[in-house]
């Protein structure tokens, strides 16, 4: 079951005040196995800024407690595709997005992209 979580999103985050958001949740039903696609269209540093840009899959099997998978993540510098997958023992997934900008006072950094998750049975 292919998951389109994000189209055309866009995040903005200065230098000491990272982004941080996350996507609605989904049920897994079934399914075991996710692979994550992040494009990243548009990734833009200001004021000699370098940003950093993580989609990190996060579970839950009460949907108020969610934990980060271990090593079922992605990360940008830049515009690209990115992709990632593992197991999903967990009844319901959502997406935490991150953005940290590095550089100094001024520095800022804005992202945008689209995720999809694709969840199956292995």
């Amino acid at each position: 079951m292919l998951v389109s979580i994000a189209e055309n999103t866009t995040l903005i985050a200065a230098f000491g005040s990272p982004a941080m958001v996350y996507s609605q949740e989904f049920d897994t039903g079934q399914n075991n196995f996710a692979g994550l696609t992040v494009v990243v269209d548009q990734f833009l540093n200001m004021m000699a800024g370098a940003g950093s840009f993580d989609v990190i899959v996060q579970g839950s099997n009460d949907g108020r407690n969610w934990i980060d998978i271990p090593g079922f993540s992605v990360t940008a510098i830049g515009t690209g595709v990115s992709a990632d997958s593992d197991s999903v023992p967990y009844a319901q997934v959502r997406l935490k997005y991150m953005l940290t900008v590095a550089g100094g006072a001024g520095a800022w950094s804005a992202v945008t992209f689209d995720a999809k998750l694709n969840l199956q049975q292995k």
